[in-house]
């Protein structure tokens, strides 16, 4: 910053004062910025730490504590967390109940994300494929179906297993509401690897694989 020297008072001998100028004003408003931002990362990383706990759970395996971590997640979103922050938690959620064969808790989770999300997003396959898995263990084997078929389209790698698996019970037409997952997609978008901030949306072991 610039330095300028007061005028020193007759008799004084006091020594020469800096000043920095437009120094405060900078400051102040990035001490404000800061504490704004600081508000807002507060409510977010309740969450976020929450589900990093799970995560780490469900990278030891264990999936109960994994499931309660998670359901401690979804409690601690705040309005300022970003909408893909809970589908990242449910589809973990769904990820976790599956391996402890709570399928009816699983497919419910897989429908929060998909009742949210856009035909066109890439979580989307994640979702109904994991939904797929849950209904198959249901023993609702057309759903299952259509399901993973409509996973198969927007690209996931596992879900073909599913539908030759549940060939035999295909609807004998689309049901409706079908074409908003399928049509105009033009082409797959890629199975997902992972997700930022989660342990696995990938393939894992039991259940044949939970992708």
């Amino acid at each position: 910053c610039s330095t300028t020297l007061a005028p020193i008072a007759a008799g004084a001998g006091a020594a020469p004062r800096a000043h920095c100028l437009g120094s405060a004003p900078r400051a102040h408003s990035l001490a404000r910025a800061l504490h704004a931002r600081g508000g807002a990362e507060a409510t977010e990383s309740a969450a976020l730490r929450k589900k990093a706990t799970a995560d780490a759970a469900q990278r030891s395996g264990e999936f109960a504590d994994a499931a309660t971590g998670y359901e401690a997640a979804l409690a601690a979103l705040g309005d300022d967390d970003e909408p893909v922050t809970a589908h990242a938690i449910r589809l973990n959620l769904a990820r976790c109940r599956l391996q402890l064969e709570e399928f009816e808790l699983a497919a419910a989770a897989c429908d929060a994300v998909l009742a949210a999300v856009s035909a066109r997003s890439p979580l989307r396959a994640t979702a109904l494929y994991r939904r797929a898995v849950a209904k198959q263990h249901l023993d609702d084997l057309t759903a299952a179906y259509v399901d993973a078929s409509a996973a198969a389209r927007l690209g996931h790698e596992r879900a073909s297993e599913i539908v030759e698996a549940c060939a035999d019970h295909a609807p004998d037409e689309p049901p409706p509401g079908l074409g908003m997952d399928l049509g105009g997609l033009g082409g797959g978008l890629g199975g997902l690897g992972g997700m930022p901030g989660g342990p696995g949306l990938g393939g894992l072991g039991g259940l044949g694989g939970l992708g």
